[in-house]
């Protein structure tokens, strides 16, 4: 009989695997799905990629490592109703919202 894994509550990691998922959910939400980090931090990237949550890979720079989101790490740190804030006048994204329906 197979079970399934109990989802892992991201709000007990230890404080540098919790900022870790936080970085790459606020990256994913804008569009960035990698992101890289220190190698300084390898050990909290190596428990949170053998809990399934992240993938990584070398980086591209010396001395460092990208990760990204897994299915299951964007199940356990994104919320299905979050929208992003609405920019205000003068906002890179406003500016390019605007030119972008110029364009179109």
């Amino acid at each position: 009989m197979t079970t399934v894994a109990d989802p892992i509550d991201v709000d007990n990691l230890p404080p540098t695997q919790y900022l870790v998922l936080e970085v790459l959910a606020a990256r994913y939400r804008t569009g960035e799905e990698l992101w890289p980090f220190p190698s300084r931090v390898r050990p909290a990237l190596v428990a949170l990629e053998q809990a399934g949550l992240i993938q990584t890979m070398d980086g591209i720079v010396p001395s460092t490592l990208r990760a990204r989101l897994t299915e299951a790490g964007r199940t356990a740190v994104l919320s299905d109703t979050y929208r992003p804030p609405i920019p205000g006048p003068g906002v890179a994204s406003d500016s390019l919202t605007r030119g972008l329906a110029d364009v179109a």
